[in-house]
């Protein structure tokens, strides 16, 4: 079954075999890249992978369970090549130290992760970046680091970012 909005942009594709859901679930961004895949299996929900996009070109993917992130996932540097692999359980990040790779493929940098909170320090050991998250989502407070150890502040609500507390509350 393939499904349009009014205006003829597709939403979804999904496999039916015997009137029930029997294969793989696609569901569209308006540009057309499909954000979300999910396996069905007689009607039943198997697991799927979320995949997000940035001008067209795939930015990460994660594994899913139930709208959850649940298994790898994994971020991409602009020219494809993997910048990150964080593992999920339930939503949650796995606690631990992860490489973080330039575009040509060298350690340029480490994301620790602890408790949902996750800390990114270049080879050298400098703080770039601090950041609470929840299932998947930045949530709380985020820290940013310029090249001159500048700290930028800033709250974020559901990966919508707010630059003061005032706002955030």
């Amino acid at each position: 079954e393939i499904q349009f909005d009014r205006t003829g942009v597709l939403l979804s594709e999904t496999e039916y075999a015997n009137g029930m859901r029997q294969g793989y679930e696609r569901l569209y961004n308006p540009d057309g890249t499909v954000y979300r895949k999910s396996l069905y299996v007689d009607d039943q929900y198997c697991g799927g992978k979320a995949l997000e996009y940035d001008d067209g070109v795939l930015s990460s993917e994660c594994d899913m369970k139930y709208e959850l992130p649940d298994g790898e996932e994994v971020c991409y540097n602009e020219n494809g090549t993997v910048q990150s692999r964080i593992p999920y359980s339930n939503g949650m990040m796995g606690d631990g130290k992860y490489e973080k790779f330039a575009e040509d493929g060298t350690v340029d940098g480490y994301i620790e992760c602890r408790n949902n909170r996750s800390v990114i320090t270049d080879t050298e050991g400098n703080l770039q970046y601090e950041a609470e998250h929840y299932r998947n989502h930045l949530n709380g407070h985020c820290c940013v680091f310029t090249s001159e150890f500048e700290k930028l502040d800033g709250y974020f609500v559901d990966d919508e970012f707010y630059e003061t507390k005032e706002e955030f509350l």
